[in-house]
């Protein structure tokens, strides 16, 4: 995401990527994300947990849709920018999951994530940088050089209201007695 180190772009079809064990908090905890999905059909993301047992001490002998529990679910062409997002983790022992899944119309898969960051506390409300707004409803951050482009960004496309294109406007209605 910030142009260093490396990312992990999703293999055609689908793809599952499984955390090591989060073992058991008594504190609320955030997982933050970064993701990028372009694509005229970038398919779907999708973040989710897994409940893990004691027994359990290797997570790629998981069953990744046993004691599954969805979290997000991200679908659809992003853009062509890297996009941070968060969930709230259970406090459970557990190994969280990307699954990336290609659409019908697609051979591969356009996702890819980077800076999977765990924190203590509860996920709080997103603040973005100066050179960034934020999507209402989904609190993601997108360039301000997205905003008013034409280009939906924003899931509920909220980067594209109230745009004008530079000119003013007016209606003249005559009124006759």
């Amino acid at each position: 995401n910030n142009g260093t180190g490396y990312f992990l772009w999703a293999a055609p079809d689908a793809s599952t990527i499984l955390t090591p064990i989060l073992e058991p908090s008594t504190n609320p905890r955030c997982m933050r994300f970064h993701y990028h999905m372009r694509s005229k059909d970038a398919g779907s993301l999708r973040i989710f947990v897994l409940t893990v047992n004691n027994s359990v001490q290797f997570p790629y002998l998981l069953n990744p849709y046993e004691n599954r529990q969805n979290l997000k679910t991200i679908t659809g062409n992003q853009g062509d920018i890297w996009h941070q997002s968060s969930v709230n983790i259970p406090q459970t022992r557990l190994v969280a999951g990307f699954e990336a899944v290609a659409s019908n119309k697609e051979r591969y898969s356009a996702v890819a994530i980077d800076d999977v960051v765990f924190l203590d506390g509860a996920c709080g409300v997103q603040t973005c940088d100066t050179n960034e707004g934020m999507c209402d409803g989904d609190n993601v951050c997108y360039h301000l050089e997205e905003r008013c482009n034409y280009r939906t960004f924003c899931l509920q496309e909220t980067d594209e209201l109230y745009c004008t294109d530079g000119m003013i406007h007016f209606l003249f209605l005559h009124y006759k007695d």
